[in-house]
C-alpha cells in the first residue's frame, strides 16, 4: 500500500506550522499574530492560519504536536532501555532521559538549516509562566514512568519542594538548549552539545538532590 500524496491543504498546514515555530522562536508568542504567519507562509487568504488552527493557541498546540511525536519516540526508547531490565537506575541516568532527546533537537541545526524549537518551546514558558511547562503536551505514559522513577531516587524531598524543582528542571533544560540553539544558529564557537548536556544533568542532579 502506498502512501497518499499531501494535499495542497495539508501542505499548506505544515507550511504555517514551520513558519510559526521560527517567527514564535524569534519574537515571542505576542509579537506574532495569525494573519502574520499565513502571510509569511505564503498563502494568499489573510483567514488561513485562522481556518487551520483557530487561535493562537491553537497554532501553538500545533507547532508543539509536530515536533514533540519524534522527541517523544527518542525518550521513550531510552525510558525503556534504561527501566525494562528491572535494576535501579542512577538519578543522572534518569535526568539524562529527559535532556537527551531535546539535545538532539539542536544537535540537528546547522548554521544554514538552524533549528528553532528549544527557542520556541521557551518562548511559550516566557508567555505563559513557568506552570506552562505541564501544559506544553499532553504526558506520555513513558514520562510519567520517567518522573516516578526520578521522584524515587529523592523520597526525602518535600512534596511542594519537589514539584517545584520538577518544574525548574524542564524549565532550565528549556532555556540552556534555547541558548546552545541560537548560538549555534549564530555559528558563534560554543562548548560541544555533549559538553553542555553532561553539565545540564550535573545542574540538575544536584537541583534535584539538594536539601
Amino acid at each position: 500500500m502506498t502512501d497518499q500524496p499531501l494535499t495542497r491543504s495539508s501542505t499548506a498546514r505544515t507550511r504555517m506550522i514551520e513558519v510559526a515555530e521560527q517567527l514564535f522562536a524569534e519574537r515571542g508568542l505576542e509579537g506574532v499574530s495569525l494573519r502574520t504567519v499565513g502571510l509569511a507562509a505564503g498563502q494568499r487568504n489573510n483567514s488561513a492560519a485562522q481556518y487551520h488552527f483557530g487561535t493562537r493557541d491553537g497554532l501553538v498546540e500545533a507547532v508543539i504536536s509536530h515536533r514533540s511525536a519524534t522527541v517523544d519516540r527518542r525518550r521513550a526508547e531510552l525510558v525503556g532501555a534504561l527501566l525494562d531490565d528491572g535494576s535501579t537506575p542512577e538519578l543522572a541516568a534518569l535526568v539524562r532521559c529527559f535532556v537527551l532527546p531535546l539535545a538532539e533537537v539542536v544537535a540537528g541545526g546547522s548554521v544554514d538549516q538552524p533549528t528553532w524549537y528549544l527557542r520556541f518551546l521557551a518562548q511559550v514558558v516566557d508567555f505563559q509562566g513557568g506552570h506552562a511547562v505541564a501544559r506544553l503536551a499532553p504526558r506520555p505514559a513513558h514520562l510519567q514512568e520517567l518522573e516516578a522513577a526520578m521522584r524515587a531516587q529523592v523520597p526525602d524531598v518535600a512534596p511542594r519542594d519537589y514539584a517545584r524543582r520538577q518544574r525548574w528542571i524542564a524549565q532550565t533544560t528549556l532555556r540552556v538548549l534555547a541558548d546552545q540553539e541560537y548560538e549555534q544558529a549564530q555559528g558563534r564557537r560554543t562548548s560541544p552539545l555533549d559538553r553542555v548536556t553532561d553539565d545540564l544533568v550535573t545542574m540538575l542532579v544536584a537541583l534535584l538532590r539538594a536539601p
